[in-house]
C-alpha cells in the first residue's frame, strides 16, 4: 500500500515541477536546441547506468523498432509539440486542459471496461481540472496553431503511454530509456540543424540550471517512474495522475512565487482527489 502511494506522488511532484523550468529555458532557446541539449545529457546517463550495472543488451528486433517509435511519441513528439505550444503563448490554463483529456482519450482508445463509477471519477477529475486552471486561460493568445500543438501533444503522450506500456514492460527500463533518448537527441539534432544550426545556441546559468533540472530530475527520475508505473498498475490508472500535475503546479507555484490560490482551485482539487478516489478504489491493479 505505501509503495502504491509512494511512487505515484514522487512522480507527480516531479513532474509537476518541470513547467517552471521548461518555461524559463525557452526564453533563452528554441524548443528543438532545448529537447536536443537534453536529450543528449539524458542518454549518456542511462549509458553510465547501464554500463556500470552491466545491464545486458537484451532485446528483440521487432521490440527494438517498437520502443523506439514509442519513445519517438512519449520522449520527441509529445515534447517539441508541448514546448511549440508554449513558445506560441497558449494559455497554461488552456493547455493543461487540453492535455487533461489524456485520461479519457486512453481509456477510449485502449478500449477499457470501466464501470459507471469509474468512468465518473474520469470526468469528476476532468472537471476539477478546469476548475483549477480557469484563471489562467484568458491569460495567454488563441492561436489556432498553438491550440494544434496542444492536441497533437495530447495524442503523442498518449499513444507513447500505450505502446510503451504493451512493448515496454519486458524490457529492462534504463535499455528503453536509453534507446528512447537516443533516437530523440538524433531527431532533435537534425531539427536543430535544418532550422537554425547551431551558432544561436545560448548557454548562461540561468539555462543551464532548466537544462540540468529537466535532464537530471523530469528525464531520468519523473520518467523512469513513469515506465515504472505503466510497467507495475493500470494504464488508465497511471494516465490519471495526470490529472494532479496542474494543482500541484499551482500549489508549488504558490509555496515558491507566493501566488495567490483561488477558492475555485482548492474545490478544483477536491474534485479531482474524488475523481481519483472513485477510479483507484474500485479498479484491481
Amino acid at each position: 500500500m505505501i509503495e502504491r502511494l509512494f511512487y505515484p506522488i514522487i512522480f507527480i511532484l516531479l513532474w509537476s515541477s518541470g513547467v517552471f523550468f521548461v518555461a524559463n529555458g525557452l526564453h533563452y532557446n528554441t524548443p528543438a536546441v532545448f529537447l536536443m541539449l537534453r536529450f543528449f545529457i539524458a542518454a549518456i546517463i542511462f549509458l553510465t547506468i547501464l554500463l556500470y550495472k552491466k545491464i545486458p543488451f537484451q532485446i528483440s528486433f521487432s521490440n527494438f523498432i517498437l520502443l523506439l517509435i514509442a519513445g519517438i511519441f512519449i520522449q520527441f513528439l509529445y515534447l517539441l509539440f508541448f514546448f511549440k505550444s508554449l513558445t506560441l503563448e497558449v494559455s497554461p490554463g488552456l493547455l493543461m486542459i487540453i492535455l487533461g483529456v489524456q485520461p479519457i482519450f486512453t481509456a477510449i482508445l485502449t478500449r477499457n471496461n470501466l464501470r459507471f463509477i469509474q468512468w465518473a471519477g474520469l470526468i469528476l477529475g476532468l472537471i476539477g481540472l478546469i476548475l483549477v486552471v480557469i484563471k489562467y486561460i484568458y491569460q495567454g493568445k488563441l492561436i489556432l496553431l498553438g491550440i494544434i500543438y496542444a492536441f497533437l501533444a495530447m495524442l503523442c503522450i498518449t499513444i507513447g503511454t500505450i505502446l510503451q506500456k504493451r512493448y515496454g514492460t519486458k524490457v529492462d527500463i534504463t535499455l528503453s530509456l536509453l534507446l528512447q533518448n537516443s533516437v530523440s537527441f538524433l531527431l532533435s539534432l537534425c531539427l536543430v540543424y535544418e532550422q537554425q544550426g547551431f551558432q544561436s545556441i545560448q548557454l548562461n546559468l540561468s539555462f543551464l540550471i532548466s537544462l540540468l533540472w529537466m535532464s537530471i530530475v523530469i528525464s531520468i527520475f519523473a520518467n523512469y517512474l513513469l515506465y515504472f508505473l505503466l510497467r507495475k498498475g493500470k494504464i488508465i490508472s497511471v494516465a490519471s495522475f495526470f490529472y494532479c500535475i496542474p494543482p500541484v503546479s499551482v500549489l508549488l507555484d504558490k509555496l515558491i512565487l507566493g501566488h495567490t490560490l483561488p477558492s475555485i482551485a482548492i474545490l478544483g482539487m477536491l474534485l479531482i482527489v474524488t475523481g481519483l478516489l472513485f477510479l483507484h478504489l474500485t479498479s484491481s491493479s
